[in-house]
């Protein structure tokens, strides 16, 4: 029921706000976007793809300089695409986290294993800055990595190795 509840509150402030969809595409390594916004709330979404299942690791960071360019209630979700790209009821919700002009750290990622499939994350908050000359009235940067993670093959593999090294240092105590 929770899920259901910030799904819908996700969609009225996507309908409800300035919002911009970026196109990150196959997800191969790295992904980063810095966004300028005007004044007042703002809803961007990032989608993009992962052909195998992979680690990934995220942050976000408003960059709230004097009061020229502030973020208030700054917020990011990650969230699987049940098909039609971009936020509609029938996606799942990963994981949400704030963001703030200290959070852009690597220790302040926010870590979640992913299968194949198409994903977005919603960044979303009110731009309460004064401006300048374009009319920004914020700045935040978001930040996507991606790790393979390693098949039930590899940790079979590792384990033999091990297994195998174990056997040569027993072998080696025996003989000496």
């Amino acid at each position: 029921m929770k899920k259901v509840l910030v799904s819908l509150a996700l969609l009225a402030i996507v309908a409800g706000a300035q919002a911009t969809t970026f196109d990150w595409g196959a997800h191969d390594s790295a992904e980063s976007h810095l966004s300028y916004v005007p004044a007042g709330a703002f809803s961007d979404i990032y989608t993009f793809s992962l052909g195998n299942a992979e680690t990934t690791a995220s942050s976000a960071v408003s960059l709230n300089l004097s009061s020229a360019y502030v973020i208030s209630g700054a917020q990011y979700s990650l969230w699987k695409d049940a098909g039609a790209a971009g936020p509609d009821g029938s996606d799942t919700m990963i994981g949400t986290w704030s963001f703030d002009g200290t959070s852009g750290t690597a220790a302040n990622a926010h870590t979640v294993d992913l299968v194949a499939g198409n994903y977005f994350y919603a960044v979303s908050g009110t731009a309460l800055g004064s401006g300048d000359a374009a009319q920004n009235a914020g700045i935040y940067n978001i930040a996507s990595t991606i790790a393979a993670v390693p098949e039930p093959e590899t940790y079979a593999l590792m384990l033999g190795g091990l297994i195998a090294v174990g056997s040569i240092c027993a072998r080696r105590r025996k003989r000496s």
